[in-house]
């Protein structure tokens, strides 16, 4: 293995919200330091075994190396904060797209980016080799979750915060609403913790010293690793499929049919880390011992139909910043689909930019101790920026 990412050990998130009543329809939240000031915190910012909220009885000191210590004990840089507000981070897990990988190898990654300064949601969706997963239900989960969570974690952070611990700006807004407008998602949305339940982090979890963090869940920056750099791409381009689809996004960010009628969070912008930004090649090339196919059911000979829908290349332009990340030694995904897609996506008037690393491998990228990080935190950090002078 070239990396042991996938396995090291990491505390669990912050929060855990339900974005539907599947199993795999849950989602990981982590918040930066601001947000756990008083849950029994330690010098690493990660909240200990003995804090009032059953949601850590499990959780385990952070080691020296671990990211989630934070910068001052492991050396993992993070983003500078600035000033304004965060818009939320939905990454979208790898793994081709199949049971066996699910979103608890991203852990230390998104620890990482809430040190960083972001509210970064992970979730969870049904994948090849479970039931209703693979086509279509991995895009029905993706749909949802993009729609129904950025709501959602909005309402999660304000139930849960004390006056003045945090603004929440959602759809629409253009200021912050006060602390405490809105309450909880309701019975069944947001629960406390414990094994095989949906939690949160217990009342008092959020500080109100000193400057409160804003979080803009009307404005989502969606982002993922792989073939969770599909699914982003792919959920970024969903108001340019037929008005027939299923799963479109109407032009502006209105959800699709079903979804919450607050939800229509505006994308900001994309950040793919050895995305597969290509179905068709994917399949074609054999990548993932036949990943595509199994998603599909089939190539795109069999599907083309479905491989129309559900191939990101063919929905550009997306209208948003699309920052690419990709290591010339990445053997699961070849660092030339991200040139091509570049290619083609530049002269559909995107804006789209790849920062290509020498020596990166496949999972450097998601690797908070990798000398690729400080390349993804600053995808992370233009693509997240309010304006053009804060991108540097």
């Amino acid at each position: 293995m070239p990396s042991d990412v996938l396995t090291r050990p990491a505390p669990p998130p912050d929060l855990v919200v339900r974005y539907g009543s599947g199993d795999e329809q849950v989602a990981d939240v982590w918040l930066p330091s601001w947000g756990m000031q008083s849950a029994g915190t330690g010098s690493s910012g990660v909240p200990s075994a003995s804090a009032a909220s059953p949601a850590w009885s499990s959780a385990g000191a952070a080691s020296p190396a671990s990211p989630s210590a934070g910068p001052a004990s492991s050396g993992v840089p993070t983003a500078r904060t600035g000033s304004g507000s965060r818009p939320l981070v939905v990454f979208l897990h790898g793994g081709f797209w199949r049971a066996e990988y699910d979103r608890t190898h991203t852990r230390p990654l998104a620890r990482a980016l809430a040190s960083g300064g972001f509210v970064v949601c992970v979730p969870e969706f049904r994948r090849n080799g479970q039931p209703g997963g693979g086509w279509p239900g991995t895009f029905d989960d993706v749909t949802a979750a993009v729609d129904e969570l950025p709501a959602l974690v909005g309402d999660a952070l304000v139930g849960l915060a004390g006056p003045g611990a945090v603004k929440v700006v959602r759809p629409g807004e253009v200021t912050a609403p006060e602390p405490g407008a809105a309450g909880m998602a309701g019975p069944g949305r947001v629960g406390r913790a414990g094994p095989g339940a949906v939690g949160m982090a217990g009342p008092g979890a959020f500080s109100g010293a000193g400057e409160p963090g804003v979080v803009n869940v009307g404005e989502v920056v969606l982002a993922g690793h792989s073939a969770g750099g599909h699914l982003a791409l792919w959920a970024a381009g969903r108001h340019r499929l037929p008005a027939s689809a299923r799963w479109r996004r109407l032009p502006g960010g209105s959800a699709s049919a079903g979804g919450r009628g607050d939800s229509s969070a505006r994308i900001r912008g994309v950040v793919g880390l050895a995305a597969v930004t290509d179905l068709t090649a994917c399949h074609e090339q054999g990548l993932g011992r036949g990943a595509a196919t199994g998603l599909m059911g089939g190539g795109p000979q069999d599907f083309p139909e479905r491989y129309g829908l559900a191939d990101p290349v063919g929905l550009l332009p997306l209208g948003c910043e699309v920052r690419l990340v990709h290591g010339t030694l990445d053997d699961r995904v070849p660092c030339a689909m991200s040139r091509a897609y570049v290619e083609v996506a530049r002269a559909a008037g995107d804006d789209v930019a790849l920062d290509e690393l020498p020596g990166a491998d496949h999972f450097d990228l998601i690797d908070p101790l990798s000398p690729a990080w400080p390349h993804v935190l600053d995808a992370f950090q233009r693509v997240a920026a309010e304006n053009e002078s804060d991108r540097g």
